[in-house]
């Protein structure tokens, strides 16, 4: 296997700018398809933007499943690859992708066979339904094409390079935003399919990411075991996966439970509040795309340093991811502040549609630095090899401080106090994730033991 680099050696911030440059070129464009579609939608309508804004919370509870699953794969990877066990790499590549497509198949089953009374429990009005239903059965179809190399990419990055799942990515989205204009509004001879067309956009241009991360795993880095293996054999390294995986699904599917709390809780307030709150969110994402990156490099560098016992760098490597994220979200915030009005009438000309969305902007970005603080304590605490402390900083986070202090928010300034409520449960949650990481790097002894005895040997 080919390691592209040792993120155990060298400068820490020249790693951290070289792993995430090609991270945020490939999620920005990543975000951008998803406002594509967003934009796309929306020329449709006001109705046509409220449903498929109902879509986000399901979508982003199945991506965030995979999420878990692939930062589950690269904890393990990367502390495989920091402690140079190449045969186990190939084994956790291989059967962690196994497991993946196992789950994913059996959510999208479930999906498809409760895709009305999903949307219904949402607070989707019934008008919307069909619209939904339309976008999610061709989505729920093909989502193992679109989540199998979200998690390969992980395995990938895990050995230190992060161009090629950049670029893997990047493609795919720009193919995605060429193919919706096209399926959406049925332009050079094709049937216009309406919101069903940016799903099926969606689906097309993922055939290209999954060969090409497939290829690249297989022929470039020899990370794929194809010989026969039984099932105990297969099992043994599930469970090696699951340790940290379900910790991480558990943090991950959080998000988007509270997405679904709040897209509920502001359906009172009628299509127009949704349709904002929606757009918000697209563009939130976007503006998060260098975060996110961040997040995505933090586990192979975490688990790299922690598998050759260098603890010391961990310590410089969260110093300085910190400190990036609360000059990124004062940054963002100015940004927001002038030109927020003027991004939001991109997507909607109805003044109130308009201003929902700056109004959840201008909170939302408020608190933006210390939510990203929080996302990241618990990467470094997956790379540490605690995915249970980064569960329970996630269900405090969002269970006991966004949830509730929404719904107290609500009753006191209906949508904005909800909006205020995520704000405040973001920024107490930060400065907890923050103290809890230095503690834990201050007393992190290097007590590790392989991830398995029976295999490899």
């Amino acid at each position: 296997m080919k390691q592209k680099n040792n993120l155990t050696e060298g400068n820490i911030t020249k790693h951290l700018i070289a792993l995430t440059i090609p991270m945020v070129a490939g999620m920005m464009v990543m975000q951008g398809f998803n406002i594509a579609d967003t934009y796309f939608v929306a020329k449709l309508g006001a109705i046509e933007l409220a449903a498929i804004s109902y879509t986000g919370p399901v979508v982003m509870l199945i991506w965030a499943i995979a999420m878990g699953i692939g930062l589950g794969l690269s904890s393990t990877v990367s502390k495989a690859v920091g402690e140079s066990n190449h045969e186990e790499v190939k084994q956790l590549t291989t059967n962690g992708l196994r497991m993946t497509f196992v789950a994913i198949a059996t959510i999208a089953a479930t999906g498809i066979l409760t895709v009305e009374q999903t949307f219904k429990l949402l607070g989707a009005d019934p008008e919307l339904i069909p619209m939904i239903a339309s976008y999610m059965l061709v989505w729920y179809c093909f989502t193992p094409l679109m989540i199998l190399p979200m998690v390969a990419n992980s395995a990938i990055r895990a050995t230190g390079d992060s161009l090629r799942p950049a670029i893997i990515m990047s493609i795919g989205a720009i193919l995605n935003i060429l193919f919706d204009p096209i399926l959406i509004f049925g332009l050079w001879g094709f049937p216009k399919l309406g919101i069903t067309g940016a799903a099926i956009a969606t689906v097309t241009s993922r055939l290209f990411t999954v060969v090409a991360s497939f290829m690249i795993m297989h022929y470039h880095f020899k990370m794929l075991e194809f010989s026969k293996q039984t099932i105990a054999h297969a099992l043994h390294y599930w469970k090696i996966i699951i340790k940290y995986a379900i910790p991480a699904i558990l943090t991950n599917t959080l998000l988007p439970v509270m997405s679904f709390i709040i897209m509920r809780l502001v359906s009172i307030y009628g299509y127009k509040a949704v349709a904002g709150t929606g757009a918000g969110q697209k563009i939130q994402f976007f503006i998060y795309s260098i975060p996110i990156a961040i997040g995505s490099i933090t586990v192979p560098i975490i688990g790299q340093n922690f598998g050759a016992k260098r603890i010391d760098r961990i310590s410089e490597a969260w110093k300085k991811i910190t400190k990036f994220d609360i000059s990124y979200s004062l940054i963002t915030f100015i940004i927001i502040i002038f030109a927020g009005e003027h991004i939001a009438s991109q997507f909607s000309k109805d003044p109130e549609i308009i201003r929902t969305t700056c109004i959840y902007l201008y909170i939302c970005i408020f608190a933006s630095g210390l939510q990203h603080v929080v996302v990241h304590s618990g990467f470094v605490m997956n790379g540490l090899g605690h995915p249970k402390n980064a569960a329970v900083l996630n269900v405090v986070r969002l269970l006991g401080l966004i949830i509730p202090l929404a719904i107290i928010g609500q009753k006191l300034y209906g949508y904005i106090g909800i909006y205020s409520g995520v704000a405040l449960g973001q920024i107490t949650s930060g400065i907890i994730g923050y103290i809890w990481v230095v503690k834990m790097i201050k007393k992190t002894k290097v007590k590790q033991e392989p991830l398995n005895d029976e295999y490899t040997n």
